[in-house]
């Protein structure tokens, strides 16, 4: 397979009028530079007000609380779906570097940006949470 970055997209699909009269719009992505914690040393589980459908090689995440909607391409789909399954980051990277023939730095790097993205939208969070 071809390894391509993780982004995600936000497409903000609202119908509820005083929200968007009061200018709320999707978050942007940041490129990973949440820095109060380590993604790597913690356990994540899908937030519990999302619902989310693979569709062909991308999942599209449903923020239930929000109305917003997160398209996540194949990488983010293949590290979205591990991580539902309850897999470590580790083993996840581990997985990422054999299906896509990518280095374990780089994978390391691309599933820290993309979980520190998931937990800034507050799609993903820590299991002690």
């Amino acid at each position: 397979m071809a390894y391509a970055s993780h982004r995600i997209i936000f497409i903000f699909m609202s119908y509820n009028t005083d929200r968007q009269a009061a200018g709320i719009r999707p978050n942007t992505i940041s490129g990973g530079t949440m820095a109060d914690k380590n993604p790597t040393a913690q356990a994540y589980k899908h937030a519990d007000h999302v619902a989310w459908r693979r569709v062909a090689e991308e999942i599209v995440v449903l923020d239930l609380n929000t109305s917003a909607y997160f398209s996540l391409n194949e990488v983010g789909a293949f590290v979205w779906e591990r991580l539902g399954k309850g897999q470590s980051l580790e083993e996840i990277a581990s997985a990422l570097c054999e299906d896509y023939e990518v280095d374990d730095k780089q994978a390391r790097k691309d599933i820290d940006a993309v979980v520190r993205d998931m937990v800034k939208n507050k799609i993903l969070e820590s299991k002690a949470a």
